[in-house]
């Protein structure tokens, strides 16, 4: 059992660094859209007119990215590294949130600009549902018992 503590798998040490990247970047954005809910500072353009309900402003993405993609894959990513199986369910369920959001936001806003962003965080959620199949992922998190 501590054998399993002190050696793991590759893939559960780039899906930790995947999680706590994903956190970095939704954490600056997200305090960045509650600090400035307009969404200027990101050049982002008044969605109200595109949007089926009223949106007028950029603060509940703002708090979406603070506790979902902020808060949320750094608990994920603490559980991974513990290798707790709750995690690995999460950043599975999270991966495929984040590929589902960023295909969505492509689709939908693609005509409003194409950022670095929109392939940088699909990427991650991509490599995050990868990894979490990996068969040395699986058998880490599944032998340690919750």
């Amino acid at each position: 059992m501590l054998r399993l503590l002190t050696k793991r798998p590759l893939g559960i040490k780039i899906a930790v660094a995947a999680e706590l990247i994903l956190a970095y970047i939704s954490m600056g954005a997200g305090v960045e859209l509650v600090r400035d809910p307009s969404g200027k500072a990101f050049g982002l353009q008044p969605l109200i007119p595109y949007m089926p309900f009223n949106l007028h402003d950029f603060v509940l993405v703002g708090f979406w990215l603070i506790a979902i993609y902020g808060v949320l894959p750094i608990v994920l990513a603490a559980g991974l590294w513990f290798g707790k199986k709750w995690a690995w369910v999460g950043a599975l369920s999270l991966g495929a949130v984040v590929v589902t959001w960023i295909v969505s936001e492509v689709f939908l806003f693609y005509s409003f600009g194409f950022t670095f962003f929109y392939p940088l965080i699909g990427g991650i959620g991509v490599l995050t549902i990868v990894l979490s199949y990996l068969p040395s992922t699986r058998e880490y998190v599944s032998l340690i018992k919750v």
